[in-house]
């Protein structure tokens, strides 16, 4: 047994290395090319992901006006992340596009030892969304006391911690057919967006228990997709929408509950009421928290355990 978990353990670290030495060649060569690429910038290295960038970029115009930075070129994957730079026009000046495996490269080779010494050599021309800070990231995130708001200010940009987040400008869609076709009711609508990345609890059945109590009750229920391929929570209709058309609705419909995902830091701006389940063994509630954002103080969580009943009945108590 002893000779297997060597022999194991041996072929993990040559299958690890095999992957990671090119990868970090390769983030090498990347790192080099964009910071000589333009140098009346300031570089911002997103990750992949909608709610961590649109946090990032929520108080990048402080971080540009305390800091005296006249132009930011954003570095990000070209989906979502680059619609939000959008959002943000007196913060973005510039967008640079990677696919999303050269810019996995480019954090991996930044978040070695050799891509920080490097990367301190430019530290006023870049700044890595998650790697500019002086902390492990599960140090972040299981910390109870900080919060994304406090390490953007304090550890991301380093600017004042009484610095307000800026609102993203995300333009009103024209929602009028999908209000005719689905008969949407102006503040008594409950759109449903049970779809996250890392919260990964099972709400299915939570869901459509809550779709027959809030139809009991009045309400009109639909389920917000990306696609016409999507399937609804059983017993609602599913509205296939962009980012810009899912602002309007869930603004229109007023209440949103959903898995606790990077769709809701953008719902957040919206004027709703949104209810976000959390995976009781999700321990990252505290840095994430939609309330400590300080955005909509109409923001509430479950801690979801598996037991429907007491849920629906949270759920309602926060609608009445």
């Amino acid at each position: 047994m002893s000779d297997y978990k060597k022999y194991y353990g041996g072929k993990i670290l040559r299958n690890s290395l095999i992957k990671t030495i090119p990868k970090m060649c390769l983030g090498a060569v990347l790192f080099a090319r964009i910071i000589h690429r333009k140098e009346n910038t300031h570089y911002l290295f997103c990750p992949p992901t909608l709610g961590d960038s649109i946090l990032a970029f929520s108080y990048l115009s402080e971080f540009k006006r305390q800091r005296n930075i006249s132009h930011v070129t954003v570095v990000c994957t070209p989906n979502y992340v680059q619609r939000l730079c959008n959002y943000f026009p007196d913060a973005v000046d510039d967008v640079f596009c990677m696919k999303k495996w050269k810019l996995g490269a480019l954090r991996e080779f930044v978040g070695s030892k050799l891509g920080q010494y490097y990367s301190c050599l430019y530290i006023d021309r870049m700044t890595f969304v998650f790697l500019t800070c002086n902390a492990h990231l599960r140090t972040l995130w299981d910390n109870p006391v900080i919060s994304y708001p406090l390490y953007a200010k304090a550890m991301l940009y380093k600017i004042s911690l009484a610095s307000q987040p800026k609102r993203p400008k995300i333009p009103e869609a024209d929602i009028s057919d999908y209000i005719s076709k689905f008969k949407l009711k102006k503040g008594r609508t409950v759109l449903l967006n049970p779809k996250a990345n890392t919260v990964c609890c099972d709400v299915l059945k939570l869901l459509e228990a809550t779709v027959m109590e809030l139809t009991a009750r009045g309400y009109t229920v639909v389920t917000l997709t990306e696609n016409d391929l999507e399937r609804p929570i059983r017993g609602t209709q599913a509205i296939p929408c962009n980012l810009e058309e899912a602002f309007s609705l869930v603004s229109y419909g007023g209440i949103l509950i959903g898995l606790r995902s990077g769709f809701m830091d953008v719902m957040v701006y919206a004027n709703c009421k949104i209810i976000t389940i959390d995976d009781k063994d999700y321990g990252f509630k505290s840095f994430f928290s939609l309330e400590r954002l300080g955005v909509n103080p109409d923001c509430h969580t479950i801690t979801y355990d598996g037991n429907n009943d007491a849920a629906i009945r949270e759920i309602i108590q926060i609608l009445m």
